[in-house]
């Protein structure tokens, strides 16, 4: 079926990963709407496809899960989506993850792209292993936080709706293709929860093809705003640091 033929309704809820208060919409519109498919930012599995070249991204990632999960229950902790996943298994709402294992945020990227990264990440270990053999710890703790660049890099930079800069899809094509596929299984009414970041350009392409998007976006889009520009100055501050 063409998404143009679909005579049904998208509700698209952008979020703060962060916001108690947009978690608790979601789970409203969840309860209010009769909502037949939901589309989350998520992995169908924790299993990881491990080979050389993710290696390094999989026991990054794995930390910075690990460390999002430790602060979920602090006001600036990332909100668990287990209250919405509850909702929809009593409601036999059908679920679509973006991605089949959390090692496809990788795998999406382009080669020179992976290559770079693995190129970029051994170097620094290599580094570290030498500060370590000098006792210069101070700098090891500066090296150790920009391992983090590829990985914010990876999960943040985006050039367009279709394609990410560094990968082969944009989360929004990803997200897009998903209701695409609860559309030709029948579904009429079908919700998407994406980042406050993807909510407009995902909202103008599902527009473009033909659907009706009912629109929520975080309430906290100043704090989302004003979080991304905290997060560029410790990359600028990490950056100079490696260089002086």
């Amino acid at each position: 079926m063409s998404t143009r033929d679909f005579e049904g309704e998208i509700i698209l809820k952008g979020e703060v990963h962060t916001s108690s208060s947009d978690l608790s919409e979601e789970a409203r519109l969840l309860e209010e709407k009769d909502i037949e498919g939901l589309v989350l930012e998520c992995s169908k599995t924790s299993e990881y496809e491990i080979n050389f070249l993710n290696y390094w991204f999989i026991y990054i990632f794995k930390l910075f899960l690990k460390g999002t999960s430790i602060t979920k229950k602090l006001p600036f902790g990332y909100k668990s989506k287990n209250p919405i996943s509850k909702i929809a298994d009593r409601k036999d709402i059908d679920i679509k993850c973006t991605r089949e294992k959390n090692s496809d945020i990788f795998e999406n990227l382009n080669l020179p792209v992976k290559i770079l990264f693995n190129i970029f990440f051994y170097i620094y270990l290599l580094y570290i292993v030498f500060l370590v053999t000098t006792n210069d710890f101070l700098n090891i703790s500066t090296v150790l936080w920009a391992l983090l660049i590829p990985l914010l890099f990876i999960l943040g930079v985006r050039k367009s709706e279709e394609y990410d800069l560094l990968s082969k899809k944009s989360r929004e094509k990803i997200m897009a293709d998903k209701a695409t596929e609860f559309i030709d299984e029948g579904k009429t009414k079908i919700m998407i929860i994406v980042g406050q970041g993807h909510f407009q350009k995902l909202k103008n392409k599902l527009e473009r093809e033909g659907n009706q998007v009912q629109g929520f976006p975080s309430k906290l889009y100043f704090f989302y705003v004003s979080t991304k520009i905290v997060i560029f100055l410790i990359f600028v501050i990490l950056v100079f640091l490696l260089f002086v």
